[in-house]
């Protein structure tokens, strides 16, 4: 196991918010949907590499694709605490790994890339990846069109707090990388998506906890954090004629994979 203290190239804001909801997300966020396993395990990987595993949502899964190695690359040390131990764990990031060329089956960034995507990381991807290695890149969202009746002033509240320029996988920002000169010549493209069901019963109450999760509402501060909270149970309340922070709702949470393959020589 490699371990080291610097955290150079991550977004402040990544580290800042993820370090205050490091129990919190492992706790609140929903795991991926099931078929993910199934679609790893028939990549035949012998090695993967987890990038920005953060409490180790997707590595817990990894485990069950039939792959002998596993690392798990996570700078946040409140994050990599988590980590199951059954996996090699490094604290490095995604644009400096300790990882030998051209080693790796497969890489997968489960909720992270949009906050590495950028040159230098992809360029680092493709090093450790094989010729012919896959890159997976996985989120859990919301699906937009099985909105409940709170969704649009529920979600216009927290977009209000978000920084202009925020690192957001919604905004789609994160697939320029791939189309720019000369990283689209590392990849294979367009890349290429499926979309996966991934429903969820939780509580008004851990639903809020999930969304207090995301980093530029984790990183606010405890006062504001409260304020936040209660306002986002007030909106759900409102809308369904509740005061009941353990009534269940519906979540149609699907996980959205992209998919790419290392062109080398």
């Amino acid at each position: 196991m490699k371990m080291i203290s610097s955290v150079d190239g991550i977004n402040p804001l990544a580290i800042s918010g993820f370090d205050k909801a490091a129990s919190n997300y492992d706790e609140c966020r929903p795991t991926y949907a099931e078929d993910i396993i199934s679609f790893i395990r028939n990549l035949q990987p012998t090695t993967i590499v987890d990038v920005g595993a953060g409490t180790g949502k997707l590595t817990r899964l990894l485990l069950s694709t039939g792959a002998q190695t596993i690392i798990a690359v996570e700078p946040v040390e409140k994050m990599r605490c988590q980590l199951p131990t059954t996996v090699t764990i490094l604290s490095d990031s995604a644009t400096n790994m300790n990882i030998p060329d051209n080693t790796v089956d497969v890489v997968t960034c489960g909720q992270s890339f949009h906050w590495f995507a950028t040159s230098e990381a992809l360029k680092e991807i493709h090093r450790i990846l094989k010729p012919g290695g896959i890159l997976v890149l996985v989120w859990n969202t919301t699906d937009a069109n099985k909105k409940e009746a709170w969704h649009d002033e529920f979600t216009e509240y927290v977009d209000s707090f978000a920084p202009m320029n925020t690192c957001r996988y919604k905004s789609m920002k994160w697939k320029s990388v791939f189309e720019n000169e000369p990283q689209q010549e590392l990849f294979s493209m367009p890349l290429s998506y499926i979309k996966l069901n991934n429903n969820k019963r939780m509580t008004i109450d851990k639903f809020i906890g999930y969304t207090l999760t995301g980093s530029f509402l984790a990183s606010l501060p405890e006062e504001t954090r409260t304020t936040v909270n209660n306002r986002l149970h007030q909106i759900i309340y409102n809308h369904l004629n509740t005061a009941n922070k353990d009534m269940e709702l519906d979540i149609p949470f699907v996980t959205d994979v992209y998919w790419s393959i290392a062109k080398k020589d």
